[in-house]
């Protein structure tokens, strides 16, 4: 599978990167494909599947409808890294909740990738489940385990205990009838064996009804000193003397038959403790992980591994909104060196009725630090928790489900569910350590011949200091540090709004760069300049400065485009959308202003190849502008540009053109509807449609759907060989303005077509307008696979 990462969508759509800080936000969200299947009831890292670096989660739906029957269950495989689907995995049994519980299991067969484990529990049959492993890499079935008393319920990672290379899984098993009575429970340990599955270590319960082995979590620490972590499991109606039900949580020795620490519930019944339970990290800055529980009054209690006083408690305001039904440690995203705890309340009425909230704990306040609320009545968030480093920063991001969640948009599947990841430490590529936005990003080749593609960063406009007020970069692909710097001071300029690599112009081996300043409309300067430079030494090629005049923001887009005057040198295209064209209307000389303007210059000299006007007064010709892929068969790269204020179509409706490399003349032309502005953004987009021939892309970011969306947007894919439309995506919500930016990308999903992504600049999140968002699209159909939040 193609991994393409998010710093290189950001910099093939030149989007904004403002400076931000650690506010929770969402960066990625999944809905289900069928109403009340309890999409997003359970969510877990599973570790690195696909072996890219970066750790892959799953998200279950254990009522989903399969080929096996009603409630077969459901579990879907995303890829950490770029959030699209690895992988569904169903269930084979009919009402058996595939999927109601989810773990790593390590490196289960010895094969030296990441694998994971699935659960599911009939409770409709006595209860029948099982647990399924499967091959990280290839989602096969690896081995199965199937049992009568709940198997599979609770699931956690467990570890090499016996030091064979190969890792072990813990497994719930709460209504086991076993030697201390009816559903007294038991907890094993399953590792692979070479027929199905042996098992290492069982635990049972102790009292009859008391269903051992309701919750187990992994511990993550060491008391017996056999090298292994030891396992936190549940009892929730564990019964004492004096109270009923009180409940307890229990420490599974890994190398004793005896239990270690337990904590029991209150003394006046009924407490539960135990219903759910999370572990594995330090949250009281002892430098040793502890466990937390919730009682079924909201409770949530915190305890260390050595001692039944608890380090942590909390309790929800109201029994009935759900406080703990879900709870997971996060690593310290507060920077006061200890963990902190995340506790869902799917009952929670603060936006809607059940719309659920999710709260985070410091050990220093019974106050939550950060929340973060669901918007849809009945959407439970907060229902499921988990953690995986989706990014490879080190540090994990947080999964939250939220079952009962309206899929969106006005044909939104109701009831669908979703999943979302959370972050809450990102970094920009590079402090500026000035109040700017970084407002250009483009890949420019490899300049410093490391065998990576580096990439440019500009921040023009940025607040000047006595130095510099346009900043302008390249950075190492491979170390991710400055290598060039074509900063500059200057007082109303643009310098590095727009850059591409021209070529190899100076013959040296190293691609070359044009870095664009097309000045400020209303300012001295709008008449705009083309700077560049030798992408090897830095020197600037004063040669190949091309200045524009009068109003025209020359240099608002510019792409190199190949030997076009077979002169053996690379030669580039640049636009001035602001050009104004002398026209000859019934003999009388008159300006039809901001009709735009491309030309193709000579790597060689900067001398004009050939020049393409815009056809009337507002067409904004050259807003736009980039290459494609030869398409009339002359060996010359044909260009694509915008001309999102052309009326050809209807008011403002637009229009893309495609225009022959080597003379300028149109190939294909494409009207816009009214509103739209077409041609807003163009990108090349590979073969979309499998004919063999290279296909375009266009954004539209004021398209007003059928849907009674106003400026939602969309983005439009056309066939080079015909320059007829392939399909039309846009984004469900009025003011998103999707198509404002658009690239194609690698094949992600493995269908063999390149995908597309865009720029949503107005996509928001209840309570958080305004984020913005790329979307990724299918480049076969269109549909969306995934979208990333601001």
């Amino acid at each position: 599978m193609s991994k393409i990462r998010f710093v290189v969508w950001c910099g093939l759509l030149a989007v904004s990167l403002p400076i931000f800080g650690q506010n929770p936000v969402v960066i990625r969200k999944h809905y289900g494909t069928a109403a009340l299947a309890d999409f997003g009831k359970q969510v877990a890292g599973l570790g690195d599947l696909d072996g890219d670096g970066f750790e892959d989660y799953g998200v279950a739906s254990p009522l989903a409808t399969t080929a096996a029957g009603n409630g077969a269950g459901q579990v879907r495989v995303y890829s950490g890294c770029e959030g699209v689907l690895l992988y569904v995995l169903d269930g084979t049994v009919a009402g058996g909740q595939f999927g109601r519980a989810m773990c790593p299991a390590g490196d289960f067969d010895g094969d030296g990738d990441d694998d994971f484990a699935v659960g599911w529990n009939d409770s409709n049959n006595n209860y029948s489940g099982g647990v399924r492993f499967f091959d990280g890499h290839t989602g096969t079935v690896l081995r199965t385990v199937t049992g009568a008393g709940g198997l599979g319920m609770s699931l956690c990672f467990f570890g090499d205990q016996d030091g064979d290379g190969r890792h072990e899984v813990a497994a719930g098993e709460p209504r086991f009838n076993g030697t201390a009575g009816l559903e007294c429970g038991r907890v094993r340990v399953f590792e692979r064996a070479t027929l199905g599955v042996s098992t290492l270590l069982s635990r049972e319960g102790a009292q009859a009804g008391e269903l051992f082995g309701w919750q187990v979590a992994r511990l993550g620490r060491d008391l017996d000193g056999d090298g292994t972590s030891e396992i936190v499991a549940s009892a929730p109606f564990f019964t004492t003397a004096l109270s009923s039900q009180s409940g307890r949580v229990r420490l599974i020795l890994s190398n004793a038959a005896t239990f270690g620490l337990t904590v029991t519930g209150g003394i006046l019944g009924n407490d539960r403790l135990g219903l759910v339970v999370a572990a594995g990290r330090d949250f009281d800055g002892d430098g040793f992980a502890d466990f937390a529980a919730t009682q079924q009054d909201g409770t949530v209690r915190v305890y260390g591994a050595t001692s039944t006083a608890s380090v942590f408690s909390v309790t929800g305001n109201f029994t009935q909104d759900g406080f703990g039904t879900s709870l997971a440690f996060i690593d310290d995203i507060s920077s006061d060196g200890r963990a902190e705890l995340v506790i869902g309340e799917t009952g929670n009425d603060a936006q809607a009725n059940n719309a659920g909230r999710v709260h985070i704990f410091r050990i220093t306040s019974a106050n939550a630090f950060f929340t973060i609320d669901g918007s849809d009545s009945q959407g439970f968030l907060g229902r499921s928790l988990g953690v995986a480093d989706t990014n490879g920063d080190g540090r994990t991001e947080l999964l939250i489900g939220a079952d009962g969640e309206d899929a969106p948009g006005f044909l939104g599947t109701a009831n669908a569910g979703s999943a979302g990841v959370w972050s809450f430490l990102r970094a920009t590529i590079h402090s500026l350590g000035v109040n700017g936005t970084i407002t250009r990003v483009r890949g420019v080749g490899d300049l410093d011949g490391d065998g990576i593609g580096d990439y440019f960063v500009g921040a023009p406009m940025t607040l000047p200091t006595t130095q510099v007020s346009d900043y302008a970069y390249v950075y190492s692909g491979r170390t991710r540090v400055p290598i060039r710097d074509w900063s500059i001071f200057q007082g109303n300029g643009q310098h590095g709004f727009s850059a591409d690599s021209i070529g190899d112009v100076t013959g040296d081996g190293v691609p070359d760069i044009a870095l664009c300043d097309p000045g400020i409309a209303g300012q001295p300067d709008e008449a705009g300049v083309v700077r560049c430079y030798n992408g090897a030494t830095s020197q600037a090629l004063t040669q190949l400065t091309i200045s524009g005049t009068g109003t025209a923001r020359l240099g608002w887009s510019v792409t190199g485009c190949g030997d076009v005057n077979g002169d053996g040198v690379p030669d580039f295209a640049v636009s001035s959308p602001g050009y104004d064209l002398l026209t000859n209307v019934g003999g009388n000389l008159m300006f039809a202003f901001d009709a735009g303007r491309v030309r193709v210059h000579s790597g060689a000299n900067a001398a004009v190849i050939w020049t393409r006007h815009g056809p009337s007064a507002g067409s904004l010709l050259g807003e736009s502008l980039d290459t494609l892929a030869d398409l009339d068969g002359d060996g010359v790269r044909e260009l694509i540009v915008g001309l999102p204020g052309s009326t050809s179509g209807g008011t403002g409706s637009g229009r893309v053109e495609v225009l022959s490399g080597a003379t300028g003349a149109v190939i294909h032309g494409i009207n816009g509807a009214s509103g739209e502005r077409l041609g807003t953004a163009v990108s090349p987009g590979g073969d979309l449609n499998g004919d063999g021939v290279a296909d375009f892309l266009a954004g539209a970011p004021y398209f007003d759907s059928l849907l009674s969306y106003t400026d939602n947007g969309r983005v439009r894919a056309f066939s080079g060989a015909t320059g007829t439309e392939l399909w039309s995506s846009g984004f469900n919500a009025s003011n998103a303005f999707m198509g404002s930016s658009v690239c194609t990308m690698g094949d992600i999903d493995g269908d063999g077509r390149p995908e597309v992504a865009a720029g949503v600049p107005g996509a928001s999140l209840p309570g958080r307008a305004d984020l913005g968002a790329v979307r990724i699209l299918s480049g076969a159909t269109g549909h969306s696979l995934d979208t990333r939040y601001g």
